[in-house]
């Protein structure tokens, strides 16, 4: 019996494939990296969100992060144990603004500082709803 062919990804785009080096070099900020690969102002946001749901960006993204894990020889638990080493060291030093930094640094590095902005909105879920897929289709004819 023949096993079915796996289907490959399709390739990435030109500007898929600089907004995941972007996303990966910037701090997996979709927006600015969406915008770095040169898509649309007006759609910077709908392009990362869609990007970021397509397997084969999602795979070329997590290939680029074990190549910069590889290339530098860095992980995530190394970046946290210098910073706690940092921390820690400042301390003992009595330089207080280093070891501030190195909390924060390593705050942010655990999830634990998030930004947060308070958002007002005057309309409807479905009202959203609607013009997120009046943008969409928009797109799609151009």
């Amino acid at each position: 019996m023949n096993k079915p062919a796996k289907k490959k990804a399709p390739k990435l785009t030109e500007k898929q494939r600089v907004f995941c080096q972007e996303y990966v070099l910037n701090g997996s900020n979709g927006a600015a990296a969406a915008r770095a690969a040169k898509y649309s102002e007006r759609s910077v946001r709908i392009q990362a969100v869609e990007n970021l749901t397509k397997p084969n960006v999602v795979e070329y993204i997590a290939e680029l992060r074990k190549k910069i894990e590889k290339d530098f020889a860095v992980t995530a638990k190394e970046v946290i144990t210098d910073l706690r080493s940092a921390r820690d060291d400042s301390k003992a030093e009595g330089d207080h603004s280093t070891r501030i930094r190195a909390t924060e640094l390593l705050g942010k590095t655990i999830g634990l500082f998030i930004d947060k902005n308070q958002i007002t909105v005057s309309a409807t879920l479905e009202e959203l709803a609607d013009r997120a897929v009046a943008q969409c289709q928009a797109m799609k004819t151009r």
